[in-house]
């Protein structure tokens, strides 16, 4: 239906400048706005990335540092005369016997407390075969909870061994701690008096990576070289998160071990140590936790355009309703004619 209103915004010269005006500046701000969330949204990932793999780098820094220290450890105590004269033959008279076993595990009691964040420090005698512990009795190896420990590092035939959950699966002492286990004396040319453990709880691991934020549904987790869980920050029950880290390891292999890789959708850095430990530590933020920041510049520019266009179109119509009435009668062609009106008693001529 042609009214005469729609006639007259065809013809109207305002609502002509409306347009072009609208034409020149609401429509480049519009491709404007649209290319600046689509740049930002890029921006925001790439440095989330960066900052991503940086975070795993400094994770693994810790985890390598915690590992020399141990081995520093290992070394520096079994040069201890203390205990290298604690590891010999049985005395013939019993006090002197218990005043050495009494002096070792003093030895061992303090340097466990002057070490600070490990667990426990044990030695075994290869000569009378005890174990000696800094935190429990005096035990022989076979009845000792470290003997199994001590009987895989002597089958192997290594100077020192590193033993965590996936080096023993079936030894329910290494589903909370790691051992790193080292001969006495520490110098391979002289013979071997005994062996000394240091323990280290898997809770020391945790406390590495629990204040690490990575928003509400992203997670770091310390596996072994097979991705068992020794720390994580993960919010998941214990079998989803395995599967969980079992897939993305998979994935992790099939690409060659990249740093950095996408992984269903989220966005996973992996790196492992260098070290003895062979450990994985793996860092991974959904995707979704990349665009949140971008979603919401993404509402806030539509919300700011769409008021932009409203209050263009309203002061459009109200400009239009404030044109003289003659001008909108001549437009529409509903105008009368012209009449001239006279004064009374004058003539026409």
């Amino acid at each position: 239906m042609n009214s005469p209103f729609f006639s007259f915004l065809r013809r109207s010269f305002y609502i002509k400048m409306i347009v072009v005006m609208f034409a020149i500046s609401v429509i480049p701000l519009i491709v404007l706005s649209l290319i600046s969330v689509s740049v930002s949204s890029t921006t925001v990932e790439q440095q989330v990335n960066r900052l991503n793999a940086q975070l795993v780098n400094q994770v693994v820094d810790r985890i390598e540092l915690t590992m020399t220290r141990l081995r520093e450890l290992s070394e520096q105590y079994s040069r201890i005369s203390s205990i290298q004269s604690a590891l010999v033959s049985p005395s013939a008279q019993y006090f002197e016997e218990v005043v050495r076993k009494k002096d070792l595990i003093s030895v061992l009691s303090g340097a466990s407390a002057i070490i600070g964040n490990v667990e426990g420090l044990q030695v075994y005698s290869a000569v009378t075969g005890e174990v000696l512990s800094s935190t429990e009795a005096p035990a022989m190896l076979k009845e000792s909870p470290y003997g199994p420990l001590i009987e895989a590092y002597l089958a192997s035939g290594r100077p020192n061994l590193f033993l965590d959950k996936h080096s023993l699966p079936e030894l329910a002492i290494l589903h909370s701690s790691t051992y790193y286990i080292s001969r006495v004396p520490f110098d391979l040319y002289k013979d071997l008096k005994g062996v000394l453990l240091i323990s280290m709880n898997n809770s020391q691991y945790q406390q590495q990576i629990e204040n690490i934020q990575l928003g509400s549904e992203g997670s770091i987790s310390l596996l072994t070289e097979d991705g068992l869980t020794i720390a994580t920050t993960s919010k998941l029950e214990k079998q989803e998160d395995t599967q969980r880290v079992q897939e993305i390891l998979k994935r992790w292999k099939e690409l060659k071990r990249p740093d950095q890789f996408a992984a269903g959708s989220s966005i996973v850095s992996v790196k492992q140590t260098s070290t003895y430990d062979k450990w994985i530590v793996l860092s991974e933020i959904p995707s979704k936790e990349l665009t949140a920041s971008a979603e919401i510049i993404r509402r806030t520019v539509t919300y700011f355009l769409l008021i932009l266009v409203c209050l263009g179109a309203l002061c459009g119509r109200l400009r239009v309703s404030a044109l003289p009435a003659s001008t909108g009668c001549e437009a529409a062609g509903r105008c009368s004619e012209k009449r001239e009106f006279r004064r009374p008693g004058h003539a026409l001529r």
